[in-house]
């Protein structure tokens, strides 16, 4: 039994064949409580009637022109009561709506041959053979089929018999942690003001919750909350509920918006799908417009084909529907496919994803790949498919279309979580070795065509393997520790890399040091150097970099280096002076160092920088005070 103790069960079956009348006769209400209906003597839209305190039963239309309905009526049911008139037998939305069950993933069927007090005995067993064989080869092979005749009530009490057993064994719906109510009638009651009304599909509602409508996504305020004619203070998973709105009028609202928790649930205009066209459906090509049917909504699309040629009859494919308006959805969600015209059944399926890549190359590939995988392995194989840029725990749980809550319980033991405890990135451990062989590459790439350089910066490395820029900054550190790479201050390196220069360039920086260390203080600009030394300037700025990097030269701005050495001169000099005095100025560093205001400055700047003094107006003082 679903986890409230409530379970809803969908009636289905040609016009004419009395689900109306068998729901009369089984609870004695009558659920044709439109005008229209009682005129013509036929449903035209759902209808609910209460078998007990815990079984709701859900009448729909049968009339072909009326099926958006009956899908919306069976859209949130545990259990389908399909119904044969005995004196039609099987009809074609006998089996159209047999189809609509089974692409919706009803788990129960049970089957009451009605009117049976207008036919022969004899004649009763052909039809349940024909019902027999109709469910042959399917789900609900063996599903028990019960005679009935809401007139005499023949059959009634053990039809009711048989519904509260399978309703006592009907499995729970998964609950995806949110909560989640597809509308199947909005309407005003005197007093109250705007209803709607519809199945908890997911999670559960306490007065004072806060939710919203989609796919507007506006703010629900709620007055009051009804369960089976009476008022709760909440509802949850498999519960009818009604809902008194405050804050919106029925103009505002619509069968097949949904009532949920706020950002839960996607309203996308395109969704990758599994698809299932029936036998007898025709070839779909791409690009053909279909109406689509998805919990209490119908929507206009068209659907595109992932591979060549079209859909044939009979078969299943990864395909995409783009929707003519956004519709609340999220991944694993059941639909139904129907021709533009004329309106038949022509197919169903589940949705793979909800946030399809941009360009269509990709969409091709990855619904691809989706519909391929199966459905056990389809979350890992959705962690590892981020590559660089894995999901957290949060981007994930709203991809997957579950709470974080549910998500974090879920993740499959082997997933490696990385960084922050409550919102981690995950990786699969294929995925966490195919990066850390792809960053090695790069950073390897790196060395080979940059050699006196220290090391990739993480920048150059994120474009390389598309990554995230929090999570590589992360993950770069994981491999250090891993002694996957090295670091030198933002750059990274292979752990056996070592800067290895040419002889000539080895000559150049001896030559670069040992007159940059002879000039003491006023070292010449680094243009002025690369024509002293005869080397070429873009040369002598790397040999430059390198000197500094091995800790022989220091670089006071763009142009001017000055020997390690000599600056041990000068810190030591600033140390004496703070001895005796409070204030460090220009005048007493152009005494220490005997040189012009063109590089007591960048020596004061310098200082500055590196924390040995501290800018007081034009005066500098001990950091330490």
């Amino acid at each position: 039994m679903s986890d409230s103790g409530q379970v809803v069960i969908g009636l289905a079956g040609h016009i004419d064949h009395g689900k109306t009348a068998l729901v009369q006769a089984l609870t004695g209400v009558d659920t044709d409580t439109h005008a229209e209906e009682k005129q013509r003597g036929m449903t035209i839209d759902i209808g609910f009637a209460f078998l007990t305190d815990s079984i709701t039963l859900v009448d729909v239309p049968g009339h072909d022109r009326f099926i958006k309905n009956m899908v919306r009526g069976v859209a949130g049911i545990h259990i389908g009561l399909l119904l044969v008139a005995a004196d039609d037998g099987v009809m074609t939305q006998t089996r159209e709506h047999l189809h609509i069950l089974s692409y919706l993933g009803i788990p129960r069927l049970c089957v009451a041959i009605s009117k049976v007090d207008l036919v022969e005995a004899d004649w009763l067993d052909l039809v349940e053979d024909d019902i027999r064989s109709l469910l042959s080869g399917t789900s609900y092979e063996g599903s028990p089929i019960i005679r009935v005749s809401a007139i005499t009530k023949e059959g009634v009490e053990d039809l009711r018999e048989v519904l509260e057993q399978e309703a006592a064994q009907a499995s729970p719906w998964e609950d995806r942690g949110f909560f989640r109510l597809p509308i199947d009638r909005v309407f005003s009651l005197k007093g109250f003001g705007t209803i709607v009304t519809g199945t908890v599909i997911s999670g559960s509602l306490q007065q004072g919750d806060t939710v919203e409508l989609l796919p507007g996504r506006q703010e629900v305020k709620l007055r009051g909350i009804q369960s089976h004619g009476g008022s709760v203070a909440g509802v949850r998973l498999g519960d009818r509920a009604a809902l008194n709105i405050t804050n919106l009028s029925v103009q505002e609202l619509r069968r097949g918006e949904q009532i949920a928790t706020p950002g839960s649930v996607a309203t996308p205009r395109s969704i990758a799908v599994d698809l299932h066209l029936l036998a007898e459906a025709p070839s779909l090509p791409h690009n053909h417009p279909v109406r689509v049917n998805v919990g209490t909504a119908e929507v206009m699309a068209r659907i595109r084909l992932v591979a060549k040629g079209p859909i044939r009859p009979g078969t299943r494919a990864g395909a995409v529907l783009d929707l003519q308006d956004p519709v609340p959805v999220i991944r694993g969600d059941r639909f139904i496919l129907r021709s533009f015209s004329p309106v038949t059944t022509i197919g169903g399926g589940i949705i793979l994803d909800v946030d399809l890549p941009r360009r269509w190359r990709d969409v091709k590939r990855w619904t691809t790949q989706l519909a391929a995988v199966s459905p056990a392995d389809q979350l890992s194989y959705l962690i590892e498919e981020q590559a660089g840029d894995p999901f957290t725990l949060k981007t994930l749980a709203a991809r997957w279309g579950w709470s974080v809550e549910k998500m974090r319980n879920q993740i499959p033991q082997e997933v490696l979580r990385i960084g922050r405890d409550e919102n981690p990135w995950l990786m699969t451990p294929p995925q966490a070795e195919a990066l850390t062989a792809r960053i090695r590459e790069v950073v390897g790439a790196y060395h080979q065509s940059q050699p006196y350089s220290r090391g990739a910066n993480r920048e150059y490395i994120r474009q390389k393997v598309n990554g995230d820029e929090r999570f590589l900054e992360s993950w770069l550190r994981k491999l250090v520790e891993q002694q996957h790479l090295q670091a030198q201050g933002e750059m990274w390196s292979l752990p056996d890399f070592d800067i290895q220069l040419s002889d000539a360039d080895a000559d150049g920086m001896d030559k670069l040091v040992a007159t940059v260390e002879a000039q003491g203080f006023q070292t010449e600009y680094i243009e002025v150097l690369a024509e002293r030394l005869d080397i070429p300037m873009e040369r002598l700025t790397t040999l430059c970099v390198l000197a500094e990097n091995q800790g022989r030269l220091v670089r006071l701005n763009q142009r001017i280096m000055i020997h390690t050495h000599t600056m041990e001169r000068l810190l030591g000099a600033v140390e004496r002076h703070f001895r005796e005095h409070r204030e460090l100025t220009v005048g007493d560093v152009k005494d220490m160092t005997g040189t012009t205001r063109k590089y007591t400055v960048p020596l004061l700047e310098y200082l500055d920088r590196t924390g040995h003094t501290l800018r007081v107006g034009d005066k500098r003082v001990r950091p330490d005070g």
